[in-house]
């Protein structure tokens, strides 16, 4: 039996006195072991992914029900593959971190793998899983599976968003964002700063908290009239703009803006290092340990004046 990696599997059958037995599958010894198949496969392989007591005991039931098992050495040495579960839907912040994961797997030892994630996938998560031959798991769209989510204790994960769920997250620290922008533009003088970009959603909610907060620490009312929704919205009355969403970026004349993303010319912008954070969640997904933790680990944007 061929699995991935560069180590090959040859399933035997033995005889117990003297009477055939029937050569065992990979699913009949994940069975035996109380375990998925991926588990089973892995722990075969010596993966450092599994602990030493689900690997000696699937190694030694292997052993008892007639597994050849070839000396693990440097050509037995399996690259860990990070399945990148994506949305079907596009967001602009996702397709940003790809690059990054891709600059990052090089370093780290380990392949990427882009799967198309629809509705379907999560009515029997981890089969679904299993069916890539991944290792480690990174999504990239929460809102409509964490109760599958939270319920997956099989496979290592980790989430990229700010939503809620009782599992690993990581996230532009988007609140902080809205702050610094604030910050700098009450800091240049600005004493009317709008506000433009939804004002719900996934990431855009933090931004506007971030920003009323700024407001409030600057010594600023909060003007209903200075919260623009849309690009075609954006009119005279004041002085400083923080654009939420790289796609409204534009040129206002005679104000100063602050924009998440490359954003337009004269503008300060507040960027996330995607190499950077890359790394972080790659790293993160290779160590047990921090994979296993719950909670949310914000990533920091940085403040580039032009």
């Amino acid at each position: 039996m061929k699995l991935q990696g560069n180590m090959s599997f040859d399933r035997v059958s033995h005889q117990a006195h003297g009477t055939p037995v029937a050569k065992m599958r990979l699913a009949d010894l994940a069975r035996l072991a109380g375990v998925s198949v991926a588990t089973v496969s892995r722990s075969l392989q010596d993966s450092p992914l599994i602990n030493r007591t689900t690997k000696s005991r699937v190694r030694q039931l292997a052993a008892d029900n007639g597994f050849f098992l070839p000396q693990a050495g440097p050509a037995a040495v399996k690259r860990v593959t990070v399945a990148v579960m994506m949305p079907v839907r596009e967001e602009a912040l996702y397709a940003a971190l790809l690059p990054g994961l891709v600059t990052a797997m090089r370093g780290l030892r380990c392949n990427l793998l882009f799967v198309p994630l629809g509705q379907s996938a999560f009515d029997d998560l981890p089969r679904a899983l299993d069916a890539t031959g991944a290792d480690a798991f990174l999504f990239f769209d929460e809102r409509e599976a964490r109760s599958a989510l939270a319920a997956l204790t099989t496979h290592r994960f980790i989430v990229w968003g700010s939503g809620e769920g009782s599992y690993r997250r990581m996230a532009p620290d988007n609140f902080a964002a809205g702050q610094a922008a604030v910050r700098h533009l009450a800091q240049a003088g600005c004493r009317r700063i709008a506000y433009l970009g939804e004002t719900e959603g996934a990431d855009t909610t933090q931004k506007f908290m971030g920003y009323l907060t700024g407001l409030n620490e600057a010594g600023l009312a909060v003007d209903p009239s200075l919260i623009l929704s849309s690009i075609d919205d954006v009119q005279e009355g004041f002085d400083g703009l923080f654009i939420a969403s790289e796609s409204q970026a534009r040129t206002v004349p005679d104000v100063q803006t602050v924009t998440v993303g490359e954003g337009a010319e004269r503008a300060a912008r507040l960027s996330l290092d995607v190499h950077a954070a890359g790394r972080r969640v790659l790293s993160a997904l290779l160590n047990r340990k921090d994979a296993a933790d719950a909670g949310l680990e914000k990533i920091a944007y940085h403040l580039k004046c032009y």
